[in-house]
């Protein structure tokens, strides 16, 4: 088995929301040789989110290199953010449909749940106008990507104004 294959088996575990929120925090992440490049060699690629929000609470730099020792990865995010980059969505989606890909090219509905962990934020669904879409990273309009939209949850968003801003970019 590749390294491509494993990891496409490893992005595709992971639904498309959850990896333009990564994606997002991929250029957010400063590069730093101490355990700031740590964290996102191990956090992104091995523990997402919650090992992130755990990283951030580390009270001593000691702690934070135990945490992110305990959950290193041998798959960098450099890996990963090839892995989301356009041409290799499109090289894996042509070669080996996923099921995540199958539900975008049938237009199958995508309904916003509420803010849940599994579901996709109001943001997202908005943003696709409703229809399954397995596409992240480059492939989102810029100003959305950087506005940061699948972390926004539902109240924010409309109390806000945020939501105009996504209707104005949706795809």
């Amino acid at each position: 088995m590749t390294s491509r294959t494993v990891g496409r088996s490893l992005v595709c575990q992971i639904l498309p929301w959850c990896c333009q929120e990564y994606a997002r925090i991929l250029t957010l992440l400063p590069r730093y040789a101490d355990a700031r490049q740590q964290l996102r060699e191990g956090t992104i690629a091995n523990g997402g989110l919650g090992l992130f929000r755990r990283a951030l609470a580390a009270s001593s730099y000691d702690e934070l290199v135990i945490l992110l020792h305990a959950n290193m990865s041998c798959c960098t995010v450099d890996t990963i953010a090839h892995l989301m980059s356009e041409w290799e969505q499109d090289i894996a989606r042509e070669a080996e449909p996923s099921e995540r890909d199958e539900a975008e090219y049938r237009g199958d509905a995508l309904l916003f749940m509420g803010d849940v962990e599994d579901g996709p934020p109001l943001a997202w669904v908005t943003s696709w106008k409703g229809v399954y879409s397995n596409t992240y990273g480059g492939l989102t309009p810029l100003p959305l990507r950087r506005f940061g939209y699948v972390f926004w949850d539902a109240g924010r968003l409309l109390k806000t104004g945020g939501m105009k801003r996504v209707e104005a970019h949706n795809g």
